[in-house]
């Protein structure tokens, strides 16, 4: 399997007096341990996840959560083949063999079923190794050295893990208030003070994400500030956003 072509970095890269909360995140996230990363959304938590890692790891397996997401979506199940039906690995489980990190993003979405299996998945390292993870195909498959399991919530933990058997699973918790510094500064100097307070506003229909800032800063070269502003933002935004960007270069 390929690394991680941004695992070549001395981590942790945040300085601490900057941001003391994405230094402690990328402090574990070198480790290849199995932890939860929470905060508001739109502040780089996934993006994180999927690329800051210990050097040399393998590329991390991403997989979002939704309601209907089952246990056989997370480990694999039984497809149509030209020969008949064959297995097809889950996510986790070709993380699994791959010794690489498997991203839970959104874990405070997952199901009861995906819950259920991820208790097994999450499990410690020691008892992983003595027991593996029963598949639907009979097999029991045990997990490469490396292997780890990284949660992203927009929820507190306490209401993303619901149950101690899953949050047990993922004890280590690393609360995100912000977006990570490289982020805001890869925006335009113009945009990183309104990005880094909108993108963590308490109020959902106010918050503005980091990505919503890159569209923007990536279409105003192309079409203009206010049609950019209302493609990125929503129509309803546009006008403030342009005029507030306007009186702070001014």
């Amino acid at each position: 399997m390929n690394t991680n072509t941004n695992n070549d970095r001395t981590l942790p890269t945040v300085d601490r007096a900057r941001s003391e909360a994405w230094f402690l995140a990328e402090t574990v996230l070198g480790m290849n341990a199995t932890c939860v990363l929470h905060g508001p959304a739109g502040t780089g938590k996934t993006y994180a996840a999927a690329t800051i890692a210990r050097p040399g790891s393998p590329v991390p397996v991403v997989m979002t959560m939704t309601d209907e997401t089952s246990a056989a979506d997370l480990l694999g199940h039984y497809i149509a083949g030209p020969n008949g039906f064959e297995w097809k690995d889950g996510p986790a489980v070709l993380a699994m063999r791959a010794g690489a990190r498997l991203v839970i993003n959104e874990i405070d979405h997952a199901s009861g079923d995906a819950i259920a299996a991820l208790y097994a998945i999450a499990d410690e390292r020691d008892t992983l190794a003595r027991t593996g993870v029963a598949l639907g195909n009979g097999e029991h498959v045990f997990p490469a050295a490396g292997f780890h399991v990284v949660a992203t919530s927009n929820a507190e933990p306490a209401d993303a893990l619901r149950g101690e058997g899953i949050a047990s699973r993922f004890a280590l918790r690393v609360h995100l208030p912000d977006a990570h510094p490289a982020a805001v500064d890869a925006l335009p100097e113009d945009c990183r003070k309104a990005a880094a307070a909108s993108c963590v506003n308490p109020d959902p229909e106010q918050r503005l994400t980091l990505r919503s800032w890159r569209i923007f800063a990536d279409l105003r070269h192309q079409i203009g500030q206010p049609l950019a502003a209302a493609l990125a933002f929503g129509p309803g935004r546009a006008d403030a956003i342009t005029d507030s960007l306007a009186v702070a270069a001014a």
